[in-house]
């Protein structure tokens, strides 16, 4: 399975901290930042107790296009619109 970039991704590779709460840092600009941001958002939304749907609206939002989550074993489905 080959990585895909994100919309409009250009990699200047300037150095962010990424990650919830605190001060306001600049946007991420290289892939791996705006991956590893978007993946500390979405761990603190199930940390905070937001569930599934909120997950599904922070990938929307990063991926610019519609996100189903779906866990066939425990009978769990959130889907959420494109965003961004």
């Amino acid at each position: 399975m080959s990585a895909r970039a994100l919309p409009d991704e250009q990699g200047s590779g300037r150095k962010g901290t990424g990650g919830a709460g605190g001060d306001a840092a600049p946007p991420p600009s290289s892939l791996v930042e705006r991956l590893r941001d978007v993946h500390l958002r979405m761990v603190d939304a199930v940390l905070a107790g937001d569930g599934l749907r909120s997950v599904a609206e922070l990938a929307a939002e990063a991926a610019g296009g519609p996100v189903a989550i779906v866990v066939p074993r425990i009978g769990v489905a959130a889907v959420a619109p494109a965003r961004g």
